[in-house]
């Protein structure tokens, strides 16, 4: 949490800020993990569509890697599992063209500001948002 703090500022750590401990984790309890799961399951049967990154470089090749994490892949602040929310990871494709979209692009470059990538199917948020409207 120490980490979190520096990088937001907060001292002393918001109770939000403790949404960002990981399922089974060392800063996690038996509730919160209890919460997890719930949590995991209305997201399954409600999400119609999803856009979960793998990895941590953006666009422009900007690195975009601010907090540590258990697992390689992730879009520089949420693991991929996690953005996954417990859909099976087999839905998820790299192409724009799937509602279960993993990307290769970093957190920032989800929010569309930066448009697409050219030539690679799995950097292209602003396509992925158009096939699924």
């Amino acid at each position: 949490m120490e980490e979190v703090g520096n990088m937001t500022g907060e001292c002393p750590i918001r109770n939000g800020t403790y949404s960002l401990t990981y399922e089974g984790g060392e800063m996690s309890s038996t509730k919160l993990n209890e919460d997890f799961k719930a949590a995991q399951k209305v997201y399954r049967s409600q999400v119609y569509a999803a856009m979960c990154s793998n990895w941590y470089v953006g666009l422009f090749f900007q690195r975009f890697k601010s907090v540590h994490h258990k697992s390689r892949q992730n879009d520089g602040l949420v693991e991929f599992q996690s953005c996954a929310g417990g859909l099976p990871l087999d839905q998820f494709s790299n192409h724009y063209s799937s509602r279960f979209y993993v990307t290769h692009l970093n957190h920032a470059d989800t929010t569309f500001y930066n448009g697409d990538g050219l030539f690679n199917s799995a950097k292209m948020p602003v396509k992925w948002f158009e096939c699924v409207l």
